[in-house]
């Protein structure tokens, strides 16, 4: 009887025993912050500024061992920019010839686009109980739906609205870097500052606008964003 509560210990400490060896190795959480998000294009505008956007999701670690791992997340991720809106004024020149000249309204155009990413990414994580890590990865992103909003009194006496639904892919890249503190044996918490990079490609369309149909140009566009979040493990 007592051989056999012993084997039934023993056992019991051997699973035990890799429930923790597997909890070491695969990490499972959540995570969320800020997006300082901004873009530029190849179409003539004002150079965009920052804007805080949001980022959250599930993030998952598998570790070869304490200090090579690899990563993969599925984030709610919303990138953007906010524009000072430029308007033409033609006049007449001292030719005779129509001119233009722009002027700097001071109000601004906010852009957000909202996708699904999955960063996929290796990293190197060094300490034991307060840690730190640096990743590196590619991110693919499906692009859900988005939004720009045009002040009233630029391009029109009425505040515009321009949605897109565009179900489109794209690969961008990410560079992360953090710390973090181990709670206990099977969690943990941590805060990152990351860099994100995505370049698309919009094609030409015909839009309408103010009772008319207007013909967008195709321009390529870069949107970036510095990511700060924190999470637990």
């Amino acid at each position: 009887m007592l051989k056999q509560n012993l084997k039934c210990i023993a056992f019991i400490a051997i699973i035990f025993s890799s429930i923790a060896c597997t909890a070491q190795k695969h990490k499972l959480g959540i995570r969320a912050g800020l997006n300082m998000a901004s873009s530029n294009a190849e179409i003539e505008m004002v150079k965009a500024k920052y804007r805080a956007l949001a980022c959250a999701g599930f993030t998952y670690e598998y570790h070869f061992n304490p200090h090579i791992y690899i990563g993969a997340d599925l984030l709610f991720n919303q990138l953007g920019s906010k524009s000072e809106m430029v308007v033409p004024d033609f006049f007449v020149s001292a030719q005779g010839g129509y001119t233009a000249r722009y002027i700097h309204t001071g109000k601004y155009a906010k852009s957000v686009g909202n996708s699904l990413v999955m960063p996929i990414k290796v990293g190197y994580q060094f300490g034991d109980k307060i840690f730190g890590f640096v990743a590196i990865g590619a991110m693919p992103s499906l692009t859900l739906f988005g939004k720009t909003v045009i002040p009233a009194n630029t391009l029109g006496p009425e505040e515009l609205v321009f949605r897109s639904s565009a179900n489109k892919l794209s690969l961008g890249g990410l560079v992360e870097m953090g710390a973090g503190y181990q709670l206990n044996e099977q969690s943990e918490i941590f805060l990152s500052i990351g860099y994100q990079h995505f370049t698309g490609y919009v094609e030409s369309e015909t839009k309408p606008f103010l009772g008319s149909q207007v013909i967008t140009p195709a321009y390529r566009y870069n949107n970036y964003a510095f990511m700060i979040s924190a999470g637990v493990k």
